[in-house]
């Protein structure tokens, strides 16, 4: 069974992060803050509003998005458990052995770095 999952932010790494994973994981929706990318999709995948992610079962919450320090202190402020919320910089994240959290982890970070190079920083 694969790992549930919502991507946080819907923009180029949300889309590279669905891409590197749409078959690993089952991505439930990407969340994003911006009103105007909420109510539409991405792949098919529902965009929803940061406050709709607690009406949702999942097994974790990927950051993908450069904003991830302010994107990990608004799920923690909602109520999202930390060891739930994967970001590339988190050393107190408890991975589930069933849900790939290095290769999320790994993806993300290179993900930031081709960002980084081709200049979308």
């Amino acid at each position: 069974m694969k790992a549930k999952v919502i991507f946080f932010g819907a923009s180029l790494a949300g889309l590279q992060a669905f891409e590197s994973l749409k078959d690993k994981v089952d991505i439930l929706a990407f969340a994003d803050n911006d009103l105007k990318k909420q109510g539409s999709n991405i792949k098919g995948i529902p965009i929803i509003s940061p406050g709709a992610i607690n009406d949702i079962e999942y097994d974790g919450i990927f950051i993908s998005s450069m904003y991830v320090v302010e994107i990990y202190n608004q799920l923690i402020g909602m109520g999202v458990p930390k060891d739930k919320v994967v970001t590339e910089w988190s050393a107190s994240l408890t991975p589930k052995p069933k849900f790939p959290w290095d290769a999320v982890i790994t993806l993300f970070v290179i993900v930031l770095a081709v960002m980084f190079i081709v200049g979308h920083f």
